[in-house]
């Protein structure tokens, strides 16, 4: 990841992400996520964090724009 792409995801995260602790399994771990409907934006997000798969609960109306 490039500098400018993590000041990028740095700002993205402090907007638009939450933390989390991770699971009792892992209680040094942190949960990160994030909720946004810009697909785009999303899939960003997956290839910096080298995440293949992302999911979409389908909460609102035929306005949001993840499709």
């Amino acid at each position: 990841m490039s500098e400018k792409e993590l000041y990028w995801l740095a700002g993205l995260l402090e907007g638009e992400g939450s933390f989390s602790p991770g699971p009792t399994s892992a209680p040094n771990s942190a949960r990160i996520s994030l909720t946004i409907t810009d697909a785009d934006v999303v899939a960003r997000v997956a290839a910096l964090w080298g995440v293949g798969e992302t999911r979409y609960r389908g909460l609102g109306g035929p306005s949001w724009r993840c499709k």
